[in-house]
């Protein structure tokens, strides 16, 4: 037999590693789709503060308002990324936290399995040395005793 043919132990072991699996991308799919958004977000309100700080420059009159416009364009755009951190790092720790949740979730299930396929391939093993063990036996008797290995005792070969 097969120590790798499929079992009703190792399908259950696979199926609980590909919930798992499933589950954990999922979570990361929703954590990259929200860190996307933010993203966009930032690099949108970027945009928008340098186009406002370029209209500014362009109307300034002259170089001290030319300087306290560069000034004044900073603000907003520090005050942005400084949302945009916050916002990052509770979309880092939800995800965190989603994560352990689906680990703790399916665990306990995939080590059952994985467990269960450990039992069933030490019983198969034993099995498979129990019978390998019993046909080295009936070998070593045919060796030590031809005769009784032949029918009638090797008569056939007597009377040629």
């Amino acid at each position: 037999m097969n120590a790798l043919a499929p079992t009703p132990a190792l399908q259950s072991h696979l199926d609980a590693q590909v919930s798992l699996m499933t589950d954990m991308a999922g979570k990361m799919y929703d954590a990259i789709h929200r860190i996307t958004e933010l993203n966009l977000k930032l690099a949108q309100q970027l945009v928008d503060d340098s186009m406002a700080a370029t209209r500014q420059v362009i109307s300034s009159a002259g170089p001290i308002e030319c300087c306290a416009a560069l000034v004044a364009s900073s603000v907003p755009a520090s005050e942005h990324l400084r949302t945009y951190q916050q916002q990052l790092m509770n979309v880092v720790a939800g995800t965190q936290v989603e994560l352990t949740r689906a680990a703790e979730t399916h665990i306990p299930e995939a080590n059952r399995a994985a467990s269960a396929v450990a039992d069933d391939m030490v019983r198969r093993s034993t099995q498979a040395t129990e019978r390998l063990a019993s046909e080295q036996r009936s070998a070593l008797e045919r060796m030590a005793f031809p005769a009784a290995a032949v029918p009638n005792g090797g008569a056939e070969n007597q009377a040629q």
